[in-house]
């Protein structure tokens, strides 16, 4: 089976799952299944990998792949929530291959093929917000691919311009420099996004009648580095507002994956063994991220 037929089985089966779920307002898992839709190579095994969350049912699980040589490598994946029109979270890696730098920004906005048509945002700004990245341009550099597939709407999030600019920024920027240190991490998993959970959302963006995007009132990052076969990890949860935007202070906003998971209601790593995911979430040690 070709790649491209492959593709297009998904999108069908996906468009006809879609037709018979409802939205849920739960923030509690329930029942029917996570939509799996992907581009490139890979399976559901994906869901599996250490940086994926567990996933709530009746979202959509979106992962992106481009190759390498001869290597499949995922660019990033997301749960996308069809009533907030947002994603979850976006999570990827750090590793030998995707820590590199061999292309620029690519600026190629556009909606994401993947995601069914009822569910695609169109390129144009958010009123009021700029279009903010949730996995960086800058962090997928390894390939030309990956980096167009960065300028997907599905990883954009409406960010304040000050704040996008400001605190996210240098939080991206702390995030990468561990990513790129190869004596830091050997891997270091990244999930990412803006709070969509009732209560923590700031206001909704009207596209049309029938299409209101949420806009999260807290961002969060949470990372987890393996080094030699040694895990540690750290959370970051801010404020979307003017107040925060031009913090330089990070420390401010770190606090263990077990908080972060409190406050956010996602189970991040939740693929680690049980007994090293409660031993590695517990707590954090800011000095050690601060490269």
């Amino acid at each position: 089976m070709t790649a491209k037929f492959r593709y297009f089985l998904y999108i069908f089966a996906a468009v006809t799952a879609l037709g018979a779920l409802t939205a849920c307002e739960d923030e509690e898992p329930v029942g029917g299944d996570v939509i799996v839709l992907q581009k490139g190579s890979g399976d559901g095994s994906v869901k599996g990998l250490l940086e994926v969350p567990e996933l709530r049912p009746q979202n959509i699980f979106v992962s992106h792949f481009t190759k390498v040589g001869n290597k499949d490598v995922m660019t990033f994946c997301y749960e996308f929530d069809r009533e907030k029109m947002h994603t979850r979270w976006v999570a990827y890696r750090f590793d030998a291959i995707t820590r590199q730098s061999n292309t620029s920004r690519s600026n190629a906005w556009a909606d994401d093929p993947v995601l069914p048509e009822a569910y695609r945002i169109g390129t144009t700004y958010f009123p009021g917000f700029s279009r903010g990245h949730i996995c960086p341009s800058a962090d997928r550099l390894y390939s030309r691919e990956a980096n167009e597939q960065t300028f997907y709407m599905s990883n954009m999030s409406p960010q304040e311009s000050s704040f996008n600019e400001g605190v996210w920024l240098n939080l991206e920027d702390l995030v990468r420099r561990c990513g790129r240190s190869s004596t830091f991490a050997d891997t270091l998993y990244v999930v990412k996004g803006g709070t969509i959970a009732e209560g923590q959302i700031r206001t909704y963006i009207e596209r049309s009648s029938y299409m209101k995007i949420a806009v999260p009132k807290y961002y969060f990052t949470a990372l987890l580095s393996v080094k030699d076969g040694s895990y540690s990890s750290i959370g970051f949860l801010i404020e979307h507002s003017n107040a925060t935007a031009h913090e330089t202070d990070l420390s401010k906003f770190a606090m263990s994956i077990d908080k972060l998971e409190n406050l956010t209601g996602i189970n991040f790593f939740s693929n680690l063994p049980s007994t090293t995911e409660d031993a590695v979430e517990a707590s954090y040690v800011f000095s050690k991220w601060n490269i």
